[in-house]
């Protein structure tokens, strides 16, 4: 590792069930970057909402907060870091930005889109199927649940095109490409900027 060398901080955006986890996934085996999931700290934190609901802790934040903490951890330890959360508002990005300034970062967002409506909801209801006995009931679970999401979300969501973004890129999920062929192309990509390397092993598989 040289002195020049750089961090990566790679932050997915998208819905529910727009593919983001999936793809964050294989990119993660493709580049061997390690993935802090927003909703494993959630998952963990189940077992707290009666406590939650009484006390009138917000779980969710509490959810971020434990994100960002081993995230920082990371990225200052010079460890490149995958980011999955719905990015949802631009508070977020912020503070994603900020953290990898002060860790002398490469911020790079990746945006998870489901052009194909049909795809989505079918993507969004068999995870839901899936999920159903699990403790991640605080995830939507049909496709009415989205839509009250993205109603309550109110546009805040499409914040990207409001604010600077030196490495964006958006990729549609419900093309016909596998998570594996839609990572690849990520992968390609982001290598062909300098930004990551294809692990050793993955250019073996590919």
């Amino acid at each position: 590792m040289t002195e020049s060398w750089k961090p990566v901080l790679i932050l997915m955006k998208g819905h529910p069930g727009s593919g983001k986890s999936t793809v964050a996934r294989c990119l993660s085996e493709l580049t061997r970057i390690c993935i802090i999931d927003k909703d494993d700290a959630r998952d963990c934190l189940t077992s707290l909402q009666s406590f939650a609901d009484t006390t009138k802790v917000n779980l969710n934040a509490l959810s971020y907060g434990i994100m960002w903490r081993y995230a920082q951890t990371q990225l200052l330890c010079r460890n490149s870091v995958i980011i999955d959360c719905p990015l949802a508002r631009i508070e977020l990005f912020e503070e994603a930005k900020c953290m990898a300034e002060q860790a002398s970062a490469i911020l790079i967002v990746v945006e998870c889109l489901a052009s194909d409506v049909a795809v989505w909801q079918s993507r969004l209801e068999a995870r839901a199927s899936i999920e159903a006995d699990t403790n991640k009931l605080h995830k939507p679970n049909s496709w009415a649940d989205l839509q009250a999401l993205l109603e309550r979300y109110n546009g805040c969501d499409k914040w990207n095109g409001t604010t600077d973004i030196e490495n964006y890129i958006s990729i549609d999920t419900t093309t016909g490409q596998s998570p594996q062929e839609v990572s690849a192309g990520l992968v390609n990509t982001l290598a062909s900027k300098g930004l990551v390397q294809l692990s050793r092993d993955a250019g073996r598989r590919m």
